[in-house]
């Protein structure tokens, strides 16, 4: 590789290069510049939920009753056969994958709306959940769906407060586990823009969108760690997943 202007390694310990010199013998390392402590790079990037007893958990404070919030996710369902929860809070409202293959939000009780297009199995989608105090919007990759209201005002209705931790894939009272893949998880402080979720759609190297700060992004699980029973926060926070029955 070609560097200009040259790297600078004095008093460096590691210098990491994902480029291939032209010596390069496998495109899995990550080449040290320095020395040769070279690491080695996962090529997975998503967990895979059997649709049984999947499931990741987190803080119960990642997502509130009210405000201004959006969860986002890649997302390829292989069973559809039930109603698959993406994620829930413990119970008191659930954003799930509908038998015929609808997006549903349902905060809590009667209130809901389901997409009037839907998925399908075997298909990667970028799915997002926008909230504020007046509207609950659903992206799929990157555009606004049209919502049906199935029962009361989804968008006004608050969630319950969570009393345990939110969770990922998990069966709710009325859904079962999310059976497919899923990657990329994000949970905001804000409720994002059309704007913003066509730039993190478009692009996935962008994390903060225009307009939205570093303190926005509460949680943000790649699911690409390789192999343990935590699912990492590249947020800064801390809010690590705790991942269960996951091989």
């Amino acid at each position: 590789t070609n560097y200009s202007p040259t790297i600078v390694t004095d008093g460096a310990v590691f210098v990491g290069d994902a480029l291939m010199p032209s010596t390069a013998t496998s495109a899995t390392k990550l080449y040290d510049r320095v020395g040769g402590n070279n690491g080695t790079m996962y090529n997975g990037g998503c967990l895979d939920f059997d649709g049984t007893d999947d499931y990741i958990s987190g803080a119960s404070s990642l997502w509130s009753a009210n405000g201004d919030q959006t969860f986002a996710c890649w997302l390829k369902v292989d069973n559809i056969s039930n109603s698959r929860l993406i994620f829930d809070t413990s119970g008191t409202g659930d954003f799930s994958v509908q038998t015929d293959g609808q997006i549903r939000v349902h905060p809590v009780n009667s209130n809901w709306a389901d997409t009037t297009s839907s998925i399908s199995t075997g298909v990667w989608y970028h799915i997002v959940l926008t909230q504020t105090s007046t509207a609950r919007k659903i992206y799929v990759d990157g555009v606004e769906q049209t919502l049906a209201v199935g029962g009361g005002s989804p968008q006004t209705v608050a969630w319950n407060s969570p009393t345990s931790a939110l969770r990922i894939g998990h069966a709710g009272a009325y859904r079962d586990e999310f059976d497919g893949q899923m990657a990329d998880a994000r949970i905001y402080s804000a409720a994002l823009s059309a704007a913003n979720v066509k730039e993190i759609y478009n692009d996935s190297k962008v994390i903060l969108p225009s307009n939205v700060s570093q303190t926005n992004l509460k949680c943000w699980l790649p699911m690409g760690d390789g192999a343990g029973t935590i699912a990492y926060d590249g947020s800064g926070n801390g809010n690590e997943g705790i991942l269960t029955n996951m091989d």
